[in-house]
């Protein structure tokens, strides 16, 4: 797993460099995502902008390249080192970003300076935004039914045959948190007007752009934790594993929901400072201006287009001016968090939970997250004891350089499930009417203590 992290982390540096080396590089009159006149690509400023961008790029791939490798001290922890690999491709695309969009701005002030505008020059005046942001009003609250929709799954499940109240739990919590962002989203949709200008212009668009994203947040955030709680609903089978993850999803959503608004915040705050600046002066622009953190999404409310060419003319971006835009970012953010936030939880549960052994009358369970089991003590044909693992096929489980976990094709054995600690020796060998079960705890001690009594149960029955 450690080698497949590393190569997947090299090809994302090496696809880093390559949309880099076309950035700074004049394609189509643009370098770094502004369109220079061929007259003016000798400029001495927007030469220098370039082969500092260049120096820069090289520094930055070098310094990720180089931690990759402290990944290989985590190498038996496939949880931490999922962690750290979203972590690290988190600051890569951050820092890319940081820098592509400051040289990228430098650009922009020469080229403003010089007026070196082409056939789409634009003049930018308060009237013209406000013109722009006419529409922007709080998002439609007939939108929560979605939220208040996804939270019936749990309810559904539970209906359906499984009767844990666990189910019902899950919907209680789900349903309530839904109605505490409705309220607060309904709070700040109709919220009091703040005077940000003398200009009733001014203040009619921030007041409606403040409103707008408060709106967004919230419903964003609606949107995310019904999600979470359904998706829980498909682990109340393994309780233990169930009620860990329950505890991740919860502060991950808390910390979600901070960030969340936080961010939309700052979103408004932004725009409203550049209507503020407008309200004082006016300037000319072109195509570039659309262009928004350092070319990683178009804002153009006359271009109707949803999908656009991005500026290294390798893919494509969202017109963020378009309702589908903000749409499809909004979701595929959302899904990509919660995509995230499972993978971790799952490894990290897998990683740190200590199988176990729970003996009831005459049967016994084995504790581990996702592929626990059940037998009974008449289903027992024979238990041994031995130093050393045969050699085992992963069928359907997982297998670290620490345990194995699951269902495997043991070499001698057949069939098996495993739950052992490769350095935790002696391992426990149970053979079933169906099968064998390997099982280690882990510390040997424990693993003694299970052996002892797994035969003192095998002698009773």
């Amino acid at each position: 797993m450690t080698a497949i992290i590393i190569l997947v982390m090299i090809i994302i540096l090496c696809a880093v460099y390559y949309s880099s080396s076309v950035l700074c590089k004049f394609g189509k009159k643009t370098v770094l995502g502004v369109t220079i006149p061929d007259y003016a690509r000798n400029d001495k400023k927007v030469k220098g902008a370039v082969s500092a961008a260049n120096k820069e790029m090289r520094i930055f791939l070098f310094l990720f390249f180089v931690e990759i490798f402290p990944i290989l001290i985590f190498y038996k922890y496939p949880s931490i080192i999922t962690v750290y690999l979203y972590v690290w491709i988190f600051f890569v695309f951050y820092t890319f970003n940081r820098l592509i969009s400051r040289h990228h701005k430098t650009l922009m002030n020469i080229k403003e300076e010089n007026q070196w505008f082409g056939e789409n020059l634009k003049t930018i005046s308060i009237d013209t935004e406000v013109t722009r942001l006419k529409d922007t009003v709080p998002i439609n609250k007939k939108n929560f039914l979605i939220p208040f929709l996804i939270n019936i799954f749990p309810l559904l499940v539970f209906v359906s045959g499984n009767k844990d109240l666990i189910l019902l739990f899950l919907s209680s919590i789900s349903f309530l948190s839904s109605c505490a962002c409705y309220i607060v989203f309904s709070f700040l949709s109709n919220g009091e007007i703040i005077e940000y200008s003398q200009n009733t212009s001014v203040n009619l668009m921030c007041n409606r752009i403040k409103r707008y994203w408060s709106s967004c947040s919230w419903f964003v955030i609606a949107i995310t934790e019904s999600l979470s709680f359904a998706w829980l609903s498909l682990f109340i089978n393994d309780k233990p594993f169930f009620w860990n993850i329950f505890s991740v999803v919860l502060i991950g959503l808390v910390v979600f929901g901070v960030i969340t608004v936080l961010l939309f915040r700052k979103r408004s705050e932004g725009i409203c400072k550049q209507i503020r600046k407008l309200e004082k002066e006016s300037f000319l622009v072109d195509e570039d201006y659309y262009w928004k953190c350092g070319m990683l999404f178009y804002c153009n409310l006359n271009d109707s287009r949803t999908f656009v060419q991005d500026k290294t003319g390798l893919g494509y971006t969202c017109n963020l001016a378009t309702r589908r835009g903000r749409f499809f970012i909004c979701l595929l953010s959302v899904l990509s968090i919660l995509l995230i936030i499972s993978v971790i939880a799952v490894f990290l549960i897998l990683d740190f939970t200590v199988f176990e052994m729970k003996f009831q009358d005459d049967g016994i369970t084995i504790l581990a997250p996702l592929y626990g089991c059940s037998f009974s003590a008449k289903n027992i044909r024979d238990i041994q004891l031995s130093d050393k693992l045969p050699q085992a096929f992963k069928m359907n489980g997982a297998a670290t350089e620490r345990y194995l976990l699951g269902n495997f094709n043991v070499t001698g054995y057949g069939n098996s499930k495993m739950y052992v600690y490769k350095e935790k020796a002696p391992f426990i060998i149970i053979k079933l009417s169906n099968g064998y079960v390997f099982f280690s705890s882990i510390s040997p001690e424990k693993t003694m203590e299970y052996y002892e009594h797994l035969c003192e149960i095998s002698l009773k029955k």
